[in-house]
């Protein structure tokens, strides 16, 4: 299994996750990561990574999304979407205000809602990724990514819909806050 992870380009750090990867790396299976790791500090040496870099090209992060069967990721619309355009199945885990990770906790509602719509895994804490991995990992991955790809591109009506409703469930709003 690929595994791209992806903290973004927020300019908070997001060391829990990139410390619970580390620890997946060892617990979650035998599988190949990509890891963009943004502001935080990445120190694993590990054979399983094929690159880790601080930030990545739109073309290198469509690369990345193109070689990869799961998104290991902060809970952001765009590495979300982007993931989900391109047919790869996303672990989510939120950034959280307490930790200095964020302004708000925004990332944690967004998380809870895209599973709640089955669109994504939320990690829910950093003690659980490893075996989010693994319990994605059991899954067909192909079978996945089509019904993923077909459900994302299907419309852009749908696409529309789906951001208003996930806004409205964080927010309480008809579409994402001004």
């Amino acid at each position: 299994m690929n595994i791209y992870v992806s903290v973004g380009t927020h300019e908070q750090p997001f060391q829990r996750l990139l410390d619970a990867v580390t620890r997946a790396i060892e617990d979650a299976g035998d599988h190949r990561y990509i890891v963009q790791y943004g502001v935080g500090e990445w120190t694993s040496t590990s054979a399983r990574i094929e690159r880790a870099v601080d930030y990545l090209t739109p073309s290198g992060v469509a690369d990345a999304l193109g070689w990869a069967d799961i998104l290991v990721s902060q809970a952001s619309p765009g590495n979300v979407f982007g993931a989900l355009d391109a047919g790869v199945w996303p672990i989510v885990l939120g950034r959280r205000y307490s930790n200095a990770e964020h302004v708000d906790d925004h990332q944690v509602r967004f998380a809870s809602v895209l599973q709640e719509m089955g669109l994504a895994t939320d990690a829910v804490d950093a003690e659980s990724l490893p075996q989010k991995i693994v319990d994605a990992a059991g899954v067909d991955p192909s079978a996945r990514r089509i019904s993923i790809a077909e459900a994302m591109r299907s419309s852009g009506e749908r696409r529309k819909m789906f951001r208003e409703q996930a806004w409205g469930l964080i927010f309480g709003l008809s579409g994402p806050p001004a």
